[in-house]
């Protein structure tokens, strides 16, 4: 359940398969949204964003958390370009709730302190007149500067004054950490408009 009551998310994954196994995820709002015409808005969901990472190449689940942000020129709405976001301070952890995230940080190398920043791109038709948003999602190798991670961001704005997002992160890459492994990291988020 969302901060504001008007939201919820779920995730599903198993990692009982040495491909990527079942699962899916859901969120959704309870109630209407009113979108601003105009202005700016910041929304931060410190330690909001969370999640499943499984994988294929190999059988395993871990878990993720992490620092997300958004913000929105209401603006630049007709042009549907003014939304840019980013998930900072991820954390990895086992399912003994260890954290492991300095594993990875090791495999990537070159004295990585945290794991790449997850950006959203920002492109035309990112948020529509529902108050959902939709779009790409990356994050850059810190070893090389290429594409690290890639995956998608589905979200929908809540409350009178669309005051919550809440919504889904799925992002692929290949784990530094194995030969021919891939992991999909699968997180729900909610942030809250300051």
């Amino acid at each position: 359940m969302g901060p504001d009551g008007n939201t919820s998310v779920a995730i599903v994954r198993t990692g009982g398969y040495s491909e990527y196994g079942f699962g899916g995820y859901i969120f959704q709002p309870d109630g209407d949204v009113t979108l601003p015409t105009e202005g700016q808005a910041k929304y931060v969901g410190t330690d909001n964003y969370g999640g499943l990472r499984d994988f294929d190449g190999r059988g395993g689940l871990e878990y993720v958390r992490g620092d997300i942000e958004i913000a929105i020129d209401f603006d630049d709405f007709n042009d549907g370009s003014g939304v840019r976001g980013n998930v900072t301070n991820r954390r990895i952890y086992d399912l003994d709730n260890e954290d492991i995230t300095q594993q990875v940080l090791t495999a990537i190398g070159v004295g990585s302190t945290e794991l790449p920043i997850l950006l959203f791109e920002v492109s035309a038709g990112a948020l529509d007149i529902n108050g959902e948003l939709a779009g790409i999602t990356l994050s850059r190798d810190p070893r090389d500067g290429d594409e690290f991670e890639k995956g998608n961001y589905y979200a929908v704005l809540s409350g009178d004054q669309a005051n919550t997002i809440t919504g889904i992160i799925v992002v692929t890459g290949e784990d530094p950490r194995f030969q021919d492994v891939t992991f999909r990291e699968t997180a729900g988020f909610f942030a809250v408009r300051e």
